[in-house]
């Protein structure tokens, strides 16, 4: 991460109004490359000024090692939002198509794969998380709904 990125960070932390996802587009773009072994997100987290910057935290990154759980636990304060898929994680990775970016797990309504939401949803309300986002197709959205109201009857 270049330090002129780092203030842009800052910058728009700065200019925005408390707790507004700064980073968000920027988080997505990164979250899953590395910088000398370490993962983007841990270093953003690391530079960046809590009190001026948070993210949102994408829960298919699970694909991507990051459990939100213990994401979550490990940073409090720094998440403000999450966006909500479940993914299959022991479904085969299809091919990429040609010239494409490499396949992906496939994406399953909520409480059919493999994220703990329970878990989740308790490190998130200790973490501070303010807004949740069912970020599905129409037909997942629908069925993971039905499982959120699940989960609080």
């Amino acid at each position: 991460m270049t330090r002129l990125s780092r203030r842009d960070f800052i910058e728009s932390g700065r200019r925005g109004r408390e707790g507004w996802d700064a980073a968000g587009p920027a988080q997505r773009r990164l979250r899953e490359r590395h910088s000398r072994r370490r993962q983007v997100c841990d270093l953003l987290l690391e530079l960046l000024e809590p009190k001026l910057v948070r993210f949102q935290f994408q829960m298919s990154t699970i694909t991507a090692g990051f459990v939100g759980a213990e994401y979550l636990l490990k940073c409090p304060g720094r998440f403000n939002s999450m966006h909500l898929q479940d993914v299959d994680m022991n479904a085969p990775v299809p091919p990429p198509p040609a010239g494409g970016r490499g396949g992906r797990r496939p994406q399953v309504a909520l409480g059919k794969g493999n994220i703990d939401w329970m878990k989740t949803f308790t490190a998130a309300k200790a973490a501070g998380i303010r807004s949740y986002y069912v970020e599905q197709n129409r037909v997942l959205t629908r069925q993971s709904v039905a499982h959120l109201k699940t989960l609080v009857a």
